[in-house]
């Protein structure tokens, strides 16, 4: 199920990040000031390399978080992955903790939105996707009250006129937003750029 994308009313800034600072181990503070939460400044996996966020040298799943608490919200990202062999890169909202948060995803196949609760995983819906190993492509996973909304794009190409995959979910009612990374096979994730907005009622 699809629907057609329309332009935020409010879109206020809860937290942006470029990564256009100095080479260093964790992802530190962002470009506005904030400074990035669970294993992003922790887990030496995380790392800021030519101007990019990396996430690198780890098997499994590394999550980052950034900003407030909130219900309605969307994230766009830029994002790569070198390989994805049973390796995969998402956008995470209304994440708790590391067993209960929504993700959309994409894992070389497919876009898919993801719920886990408790640490038990429920595909909500996916649509096909390929995904090349090496090119950035935007990601951009919204919430507004129980719908799930998410599209994907090869950077440097127009974004799709409807979003890509809408699904309807209760369980959630807020939470932080962030990445969320599975790393398998000596895979390496790349972030060029983060962005959450808050998403106004009358969106």
């Amino acid at each position: 199920m699809t629907g057609a994308i329309t332009p935020t009313v409010q879109a206020d800034i809860l937290s942006q990040d470029t990564f256009r600072r100095a080479d260093q181990l964790f992802w530190g503070t962002t470009s506005n000031g904030q400074r990035w939460g669970a294993d992003a400044t922790t887990r030496n996996v995380f790392s800021i390399a030519g101007k990019t966020g990396q996430v690198a040298n780890g098997q499994g799943t590394f999550n980052a978080t950034l900003g407030p608490i909130i219900a309605d919200a969307e994230v766009q990202c830029s994002v790569s992955m070198s390989q994805f062999n049973q390796s995969n890169i998402g956008a995470v909202l209304r994440w708790s903790d590391t067993n209960d948060w929504y993700k959309s995803l994409i894992d070389g196949k497919s876009l898919v939105v993801l719920k886990t609760l408790g640490g038990m995983a429920t595909r909500l819906g996916a649509v096909p996707f390929t995904a090349r190993p090496g090119v950035l492509y935007t990601l951009r996973f919204r919430i507004k009250g129980t719908t799930l909304s998410a599209s994907v794009w090869q950077n440097g190409s127009a974004e799709p006129t409807n979003w890509m995959v809408t699904v309807t979910d209760n369980t959630f009612r807020n939470g932080y937003g962030g990445l969320r990374i599975l790393l398998e096979n000596g895979a390496v994730a790349t972030v060029t750029s983060f962005k959450e907005i808050a998403v106004a009622a009358k969106s």
